[in-house]
């Protein structure tokens, strides 16, 4: 073999052989002249969420003249990130740190931030901080509503939560609030799913009072990314009176007023087996605005409204607190709203 054959075999050999490298070496340019950030993404793998998430990455400026960075956008409110100086040096770089609260946290998360500077040749670029954050105790992180029942209802309910592999989940404990909702009425119950989340059944008798409950569910798992979690039912009871959404009082001229009648809703038989004591307006009225309680010959109360000089739409939320001569409250709302013309 000649020597000049030899040599063209041996450098197609080199070239075939170093062709992977130089394409992995070339496969991410970076822009002459502008901006760039190393490393683009962070992958710090599991990470507990007992302590805050921190990513350390450099801000590069590629071109002969400083760049200023204007301002910074967060993918989560959870996070933020810290610069040490808000001005990249020609040729130089400045080191940012991004910091994530992850108290709460649970399973693979992703957080990003956009940096804005006055480079016109990349304007804005990211960086991303990924995590498997590693929770033992969700505390709090599940919140559950139940919806609103008649008094002594029915309640059967069934809900997915807690995605992430499992091997075992049981119900650990089980508290109620008020303590008088007896625990000897409600089942709950927790099992696994094939597809990765926990399935919990709750089902029982609502109480018998006017009452907002509350039913705090610890759970124990084996083989999760939690030890223990806690999910918080809640629901309310129907109360048996009521106010309209909405009292309008329709157009007013200026100078004008109007009264409006409006009655309480509930069972026909509520108001004759139980009388309204009193009734307590829970927020600050304008003065053009006043709300009577006429007990007689039937309970309802009474909205009067003055013209407020100016023209515009009137509206106002109120809070009333109704006092019933058996001893029980109920707070009531309404939207009072008008035109005035």
């Amino acid at each position: 073999m000649s020597v000049n054959n030899y040599l063209k075999k041996s450098s197609l050999v080199l070239i075939i052989f170093y062709l992977p490298f130089m394409l992995g070496c070339v496969s991410k340019p970076v822009i002459v002249g502008g901006i760039h950030v190393s490393p683009n993404i962070l992958d710090l793998g599991n990470v507990s969420e007992e302590q805050p998430i921190e990513g350390v990455f450099k801000i590069v400026n590629n071109s002969g003249k400083a760049v200023n960075i204007n301002n910074i956008v967060l993918s989560c409110g959870c996070s933020d990130l810290i610069l040490n100086e808000k001005t990249i040096p020609a040729n130089g770089s400045v080191e940012a740190k991004l910091i994530v609260e992850a108290k709460g946290g649970c399973g693979q998360d992703m957080f990003e931030a956009k940096i804005i500077t006055d480079n016109p040749i990349t304007p804005a670029v990211k960086l991303i901080l990924i995590a498997n954050i590693i929770a033992k105790h969700p505390d709090g992180a599940i919140l559950i509503n139940l919806g609103s029942f008649d008094h002594g209802a029915k309640i059967d309910q069934t809900f997915e939560t807690l995605p992430g592999k499992i091997k075992s989940v049981v119900v650990q404990d089980v508290q109620y609030d008020p303590p008088t909702l007896s625990p000897k009425k409600f089942n709950i119950t927790a099992e696994t799913l094939e597809y990765e989340k926990v399935k919990l059944n709750i089902n029982g008798t609502a109480p018998e009072d006017d009452v907002n409950f509350t039913i705090i569910v610890t759970l124990k798992a084996e083989g999760a990314l939690w030890e223990t979690a806690r999910i918080r039912f809640s629901g309310n009871i129907y109360q048996y009176i009521h106010l309209p959404f909405g009292v309008y009082l329709g157009f007013l001229k200026n100078g004008e007023s109007t009264v409006k009648k409006v009655d309480f809703t509930c069972p026909a038989e509520f108001l004759t087996k139980n009388q309204i004591d009193k009734i307590i307006i829970k927020d600050q009225l304008p003065e053009i605005l006043q709300v009577k309680l006429i007990k007689t010959p039937q309970p309802h109360l009474e909205f009067n409204l003055k013209h407020s000089g100016k023209v515009e739409t009137f509206s106002q939320d109120m809070k009333i607190e109704v006092y019933m001569s058996n001893g029980k409250k109920y707070l009531l709302s309404t939207n009072v709203a008008a035109r005035f013309l």
